[in-house]
Protein backbone atom coordinates (compact mmCIF):
# COMPACT_ATOMS: atom_id res chain seq x y z
CA UNK A 1 0.00 0.00 0.00
CA UNK A 2 2.82 2.41 0.88
CA UNK A 3 4.64 1.74 -2.37
CA UNK A 4 1.47 2.38 -4.37
CA UNK A 5 1.33 5.81 -2.72
CA UNK A 6 4.86 6.54 -3.90
CA UNK A 7 6.47 6.04 -0.48
CA UNK A 8 9.96 4.58 -0.31
CA UNK A 9 9.91 1.39 1.74
CA UNK A 10 13.23 0.28 3.24
CA UNK A 11 13.79 -3.25 4.54
CA UNK A 12 16.09 -3.63 7.57
CA UNK A 13 17.73 -6.99 8.15
CA UNK A 14 18.10 -6.62 11.93
CA UNK A 15 14.86 -7.04 13.81
CA UNK A 16 13.96 -4.24 16.17
CA UNK A 17 12.52 -0.74 16.17
CA UNK A 18 15.83 0.87 17.11
CA UNK A 19 17.64 -0.62 14.12
CA UNK A 20 14.90 0.63 11.79
CA UNK A 21 15.07 4.16 13.18
CA UNK A 22 18.87 4.23 12.94
CA UNK A 23 18.74 3.01 9.32
CA UNK A 24 16.17 5.67 8.45
CA UNK A 25 18.23 8.42 10.07
CA UNK A 26 21.34 7.38 8.13
CA UNK A 27 19.49 7.76 4.81
CA UNK A 28 18.18 11.28 5.41
CA UNK A 29 19.88 14.08 3.47
CA UNK A 30 20.12 17.80 4.20
CA UNK A 31 17.28 18.61 1.82
CA UNK A 32 14.87 17.48 4.55
CA UNK A 33 14.51 20.24 7.14
CA UNK A 34 12.07 18.35 9.36
CA UNK A 35 11.85 14.61 10.04
CA UNK A 36 8.70 13.03 11.44
CA UNK A 37 8.66 9.74 13.34
CA UNK A 38 5.45 7.83 13.94
CA UNK A 39 4.67 4.33 15.17
CA UNK A 40 2.99 2.32 12.43
CA UNK A 41 0.16 0.89 14.52
CA UNK A 42 -2.36 3.62 13.67
CA UNK A 43 -2.83 4.74 17.28
CA UNK A 44 -1.39 8.25 16.92
CA UNK A 45 -3.17 11.13 15.27
CA UNK A 46 -1.24 12.94 12.53
CA UNK A 47 -3.20 16.20 12.78
CA UNK A 48 -0.49 17.98 14.80
CA UNK A 49 2.39 17.17 12.43
CA UNK A 50 2.00 20.44 10.52
CA UNK A 51 2.09 22.47 13.72
CA UNK A 52 5.12 20.53 14.98
CA UNK A 53 7.01 21.04 11.70
CA UNK A 54 6.34 24.77 11.91
CA UNK A 55 7.78 24.82 15.44
CA UNK A 56 10.96 23.16 14.15
CA UNK A 57 11.26 25.53 11.17
CA UNK A 58 10.11 28.82 12.71
CA UNK A 59 11.05 28.47 16.40
CA UNK A 60 14.29 26.47 16.01
CA UNK A 61 12.95 23.59 18.10
CA UNK A 62 15.08 20.46 17.66
CA UNK A 63 12.66 17.82 18.96
CA UNK A 64 8.88 17.92 19.36
CA UNK A 65 7.50 15.05 21.46
CA UNK A 66 3.88 13.98 21.18
CA UNK A 67 2.23 13.71 24.58
CA UNK A 68 -0.44 11.04 24.20
CA UNK A 69 -3.91 12.25 25.18
CA UNK A 70 -6.72 9.72 25.19
CA UNK A 71 -10.28 10.37 24.13
CA UNK A 72 -13.26 9.65 26.35
CA UNK A 73 -12.98 6.30 28.11
CA UNK A 74 -16.26 5.16 26.54
CA UNK A 75 -14.70 5.41 23.08
CA UNK A 76 -11.66 3.28 23.89
CA UNK A 77 -11.22 -0.34 24.85
CA UNK A 78 -9.27 -1.11 28.02
CA UNK A 79 -6.46 -2.59 25.92
CA UNK A 80 -5.67 0.81 24.39
CA UNK A 81 -4.45 2.26 27.67
CA UNK A 82 -3.33 -0.83 29.56
CA UNK A 83 -2.92 0.04 33.22
CA UNK A 84 0.59 -1.45 33.43
CA UNK A 85 1.78 0.49 30.39
CA UNK A 86 0.25 3.76 31.59
CA UNK A 87 1.69 3.42 35.10
CA UNK A 88 5.10 2.38 33.79
CA UNK A 89 5.22 5.31 31.38
CA UNK A 90 4.41 7.76 34.17
CA UNK A 91 7.16 6.26 36.34
CA UNK A 92 9.73 6.39 33.53
CA UNK A 93 8.77 9.97 32.66
CA UNK A 94 9.16 11.02 36.30
CA UNK A 95 12.50 9.22 36.71
CA UNK A 96 13.87 10.61 33.47
CA UNK A 97 12.95 14.20 34.33
CA UNK A 98 14.63 13.87 37.74
CA UNK A 99 17.76 12.03 36.57
CA UNK A 100 18.43 13.99 33.38
CA UNK A 101 16.78 17.34 34.18
CA UNK A 102 14.81 17.39 30.93
CA UNK A 103 11.05 17.90 31.05
CA UNK A 104 9.45 15.39 28.67
CA UNK A 105 5.88 14.50 29.59
CA UNK A 106 5.73 11.25 27.60
CA UNK A 107 9.25 9.78 27.47
CA UNK A 108 8.21 6.65 25.53
CA UNK A 109 6.12 8.42 22.90
CA UNK A 110 6.60 7.17 19.34
CA UNK A 111 5.30 10.46 17.90
CA UNK A 112 8.17 12.89 17.28
CA UNK A 113 9.39 15.59 14.91
CA UNK A 114 13.11 16.39 14.65
CA UNK A 115 15.36 18.94 13.02
CA UNK A 116 17.90 17.67 10.49
CA UNK A 117 20.96 18.50 12.70
CA UNK A 118 19.43 16.56 15.60
CA UNK A 119 18.92 13.47 13.45
CA UNK A 120 22.39 13.51 11.85
CA UNK A 121 24.15 13.89 15.21
CA UNK A 122 22.28 10.91 16.71
CA UNK A 123 24.66 7.94 16.79
CA UNK A 124 22.82 5.53 19.08
CA UNK A 125 20.18 2.97 18.14
CA UNK A 126 19.05 0.34 20.66
CA UNK A 127 17.40 -2.70 19.14
CA UNK A 128 14.03 -2.29 20.76
CA UNK A 129 11.75 0.12 22.60
CA UNK A 130 14.68 1.79 24.40
CA UNK A 131 15.23 3.96 21.30
CA UNK A 132 12.89 6.68 22.63
CA UNK A 133 14.93 6.89 25.83
CA UNK A 134 18.11 7.30 23.77
CA UNK A 135 16.53 10.12 21.74
CA UNK A 136 15.61 11.88 24.98
CA UNK A 137 19.14 11.49 26.31
CA UNK A 138 20.59 12.78 23.03
CA UNK A 139 18.53 15.97 23.44
CA UNK A 140 19.92 16.34 26.97
CA UNK A 141 23.51 15.87 25.76
CA UNK A 142 23.16 18.49 23.03
CA UNK A 143 21.27 20.80 25.38
CA UNK A 144 18.87 21.61 22.54
CA UNK A 145 15.33 22.92 22.62
CA UNK A 146 12.62 20.32 23.23
CA UNK A 147 8.89 20.94 23.39
CA UNK A 148 5.88 18.76 24.26
CA UNK A 149 2.71 18.86 22.19
CA UNK A 150 -0.54 17.03 22.91
CA UNK A 151 -1.60 14.43 20.32
CA UNK A 152 -4.67 12.25 20.25
CA UNK A 153 -4.10 8.58 21.02
CA UNK A 154 -6.71 6.12 19.83
CA UNK A 155 -7.48 2.43 19.70
CA UNK A 156 -5.35 0.12 17.58
CA UNK A 157 -6.56 -1.05 14.19
CA UNK A 158 -8.51 -4.30 14.23
CA UNK A 159 -6.19 -7.29 14.21
CA UNK A 160 -3.23 -5.28 15.52
CA UNK A 161 -1.65 -6.25 18.83
CA UNK A 162 0.99 -4.53 20.96
CA UNK A 163 4.41 -6.23 20.97
CA UNK A 164 5.37 -4.42 24.18
CA UNK A 165 5.52 -6.70 27.22
CA UNK A 166 4.74 -4.72 30.37
CA UNK A 167 7.32 -6.34 32.65
CA UNK A 168 10.04 -7.67 30.31
CA UNK A 169 10.28 -4.54 28.17
CA UNK A 170 9.66 -2.34 31.20
CA UNK A 171 12.73 -3.83 32.88
CA UNK A 172 14.77 -3.41 29.68
CA UNK A 173 13.78 0.26 29.46
CA UNK A 174 14.57 0.89 33.13
CA UNK A 175 17.92 -0.89 32.81
CA UNK A 176 18.73 1.14 29.70
CA UNK A 177 17.84 4.37 31.49
CA UNK A 178 20.16 3.56 34.41
CA UNK A 179 22.97 2.54 32.05
CA UNK A 180 22.57 5.80 30.15
CA UNK A 181 22.65 7.72 33.42
CA UNK A 182 25.91 5.97 34.27
CA UNK A 183 27.29 6.84 30.83
CA UNK A 184 26.03 10.42 30.62
CA UNK A 185 26.41 11.39 34.29
CA UNK A 186 29.43 9.28 35.32
CA UNK A 187 30.75 11.66 37.96
CA UNK A 188 27.46 11.60 39.86
CA UNK A 189 26.72 7.91 39.19
CA UNK A 190 30.10 6.65 40.36
CA UNK A 191 30.05 9.18 43.18
CA UNK A 192 26.85 7.59 44.50
CA UNK A 193 28.40 4.12 44.14
CA UNK A 194 31.46 5.16 46.14
CA UNK A 195 29.46 6.56 49.09
CA UNK A 196 28.66 3.17 50.77
CA UNK A 197 32.34 2.18 50.63
CA UNK A 198 33.49 5.50 52.08
CA UNK A 199 30.90 5.26 54.88
CA UNK A 200 31.97 1.68 55.64
CA UNK A 201 35.58 2.82 55.75
CA UNK A 202 34.75 5.75 58.04
CA UNK A 203 32.78 3.48 60.40
CA UNK A 204 35.58 0.89 60.55
CA UNK A 205 38.33 3.45 61.05
CA UNK A 206 36.33 5.22 63.75
CA UNK A 207 36.29 1.97 65.72
CA UNK A 208 40.02 1.42 65.25
CA UNK A 209 41.02 5.03 66.08
CA UNK A 210 38.79 5.14 69.19
CA UNK A 211 40.29 1.85 70.34
CA UNK A 212 43.85 3.10 69.77
CA UNK A 213 43.23 6.38 71.63
CA UNK A 214 41.71 4.51 74.58
CA UNK A 215 44.09 1.56 74.88
CA UNK A 216 47.13 2.81 72.94
CA UNK A 217 47.07 -0.25 70.73
CA UNK A 218 45.02 -1.84 67.98
CA UNK A 219 43.15 -5.01 68.91
CA UNK A 220 41.02 -5.50 65.79
CA UNK A 221 43.41 -5.68 62.84
CA UNK A 222 40.74 -7.20 60.52
CA UNK A 223 38.63 -4.08 61.11
CA UNK A 224 41.63 -1.87 60.26
CA UNK A 225 42.37 -3.84 57.08
CA UNK A 226 38.71 -3.83 56.09
CA UNK A 227 38.47 -0.05 56.65
CA UNK A 228 41.55 0.68 54.56
CA UNK A 229 40.35 -1.71 51.85
CA UNK A 230 36.89 -0.09 51.76
CA UNK A 231 38.49 3.35 51.43
CA UNK A 232 40.66 2.17 48.52
CA UNK A 233 37.63 0.67 46.74
CA UNK A 234 35.61 3.87 47.28
CA UNK A 235 38.49 6.02 46.03
CA UNK A 236 38.96 3.86 42.92
CA UNK A 237 35.25 4.11 42.09
CA UNK A 238 35.38 7.89 42.51
CA UNK A 239 38.48 8.21 40.32
CA UNK A 240 36.81 6.02 37.68
CA UNK A 241 33.88 8.44 37.64
CA UNK A 242 36.22 11.42 37.13
CA UNK A 243 38.04 9.69 34.26
CA UNK A 244 34.79 8.71 32.55
CA UNK A 245 33.50 12.28 32.97
CA UNK A 246 36.49 13.49 30.94
CA UNK A 247 35.78 10.86 28.28
CA UNK A 248 32.12 11.90 28.19
CA UNK A 249 33.02 15.56 27.67
CA UNK A 250 35.14 14.58 24.67
CA UNK A 251 32.28 12.54 23.21
CA UNK A 252 29.78 15.35 23.79
CA UNK A 253 32.13 17.79 22.07
CA UNK A 254 32.30 15.47 19.03
CA UNK A 255 28.50 15.06 18.89
CA UNK A 256 27.98 18.82 19.13
CA UNK A 257 30.47 19.42 16.34
CA UNK A 258 28.49 17.00 14.13
CA UNK A 259 25.30 18.83 15.11
CA UNK A 260 26.80 22.24 14.27
CA UNK A 261 28.16 20.92 10.96
CA UNK A 262 24.71 19.62 10.00
CA UNK A 263 23.17 22.94 11.04
CA UNK A 264 25.57 24.72 8.70
CA UNK A 265 24.46 22.45 5.83
CA UNK A 266 20.81 23.32 6.31
CA UNK A 267 21.49 27.05 6.48
CA UNK A 268 23.17 27.11 3.05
Amino acid sequence: MAERLGIQVVHVQQQGKGYAVRQAFSMISSKFETICMLDGDGTYSTKEFKNACELVLMKNIDMVVGNRIKREESELSLSTFRRGHTTGNKIFSFLFSKLFRLEIKDTLSGWRVFSYPFVKSFTEGASGFEIEMELNTHAMLLDVSVINIDVEYRERMQGSHSKLNTYTDGWRILRRMLLMYRSEKPFLAYGFLSIPWVLLSAYSMEIVISEFLEKQRILHFPTLIGGVGAFIVGALIGVTGMILEKVRLGRVSLIRSIYNSAKTQTSK
